[in-house]
């Protein structure tokens, strides 16, 4: 019976595939979040959030900019999945989101953004009520609503967690069927992505000791790291799921 791999080994094979190849992987780093900082910094420099219609502007801004990152992840996967099928792959990958399906990338990511917003429906519910009453009961209910929210926004964060990849190896797929896909294809795995996700919070805090430095090299080894993860999730699920090789540098 098929397995994933430990997440040791998927980092040990990330390890590998980046080896020689940080001249490149770290620019594209750079490029990607540089421009969507640049971004940032400006909005909040042009919006004045003292006022209703500021915060209005500053949130709807934000909004985009969560839009403009989710094509730059989809241009950072094909990035990954090209070094770790070793296909031809260059810094300007990282952009090629804008030309390669943004449509999709942009869909999905409003669609999350729904679904985990409603996640926090409640606690705002609960919220609102204890502002209005100052019942100690309604900020206990906030603060239990509050915790069940973020873990069903997690949840629903890991079993969407391979669309940018199906996006690049089925692009014959609409928005909605590589949804679906990544929500097959994840049943069973959410807790495998998890416990890989978080065992890298100890480098990402020493990465915060370092003034930041250390993301440089963190970042693109969690990238490397997750698309190794893709890559044996569809080997795992390839005879019940897919019957297609990965295309991401077409």
């Amino acid at each position: 019976m098929n397995t994933l791999k430990s997440s040791s080994e998927l980092k040990s094979y990330a390890k590998g595939t980046l080896l020689g190849k940080y001249g490149t992987v770290i620019p594209a780093f750079l490029a990607a979040e540089s421009v969507i900082f640049l971004i940032q910094i400006i909005a909040s420099n042009m919006v004045d959030m003292s006022t209703a219609y500021g915060m209005i502007i500053y949130y709807a801004i934000a909004f985009i900019v969560q839009l403009f990152a989710a094509i730059i992840a989809l241009g950072q996967a094909r990035l990954y999945l090209n070094i770790t099928c070793n296909f031809p792959y260059a810094i300007n990958d990282v952009y090629s989101g804008f030309s390669h399906h943004p449509d999709k990338a942009i869909k999905i990511q409003v669609l999350l953004l729904i679904y985990e917003s409603l996640c926090m429906v409640p606690a705002l519910i609960f919220y609102f009520l204890y502002t209005q009453s100052g019942n100690p009961l309604l900020m206990l209910a906030t603060s239990i609503t509050a915790i069940i929210g973020g873990i069903s926004a997690c949840v629903i964060a890991l079993t969407y967690s391979q669309t940018n990849y199906l996006i690049l190896d089925f692009p014959q797929y609409s928005a909605t069927e590589i949804m679906k896909l990544s929500k097959k294809i994840m049943k069973g795995y959410k807790g495998s992505f998890f416990y890989l996700t978080v065992s890298f919070l100890p480098l990402i805090l020493l990465s915060f000791v370092t003034c930041c430095i250390g993301y440089l090299w963190v970042i693109p080894y969690i990238n490397a790291t997750n698309a190794q993860f893709y890559l044996d999730l569809i080997r795992v699920k390839s005879a019940p799921v897919v019957d297609e090789t990965p295309v991401a540098s077409n």
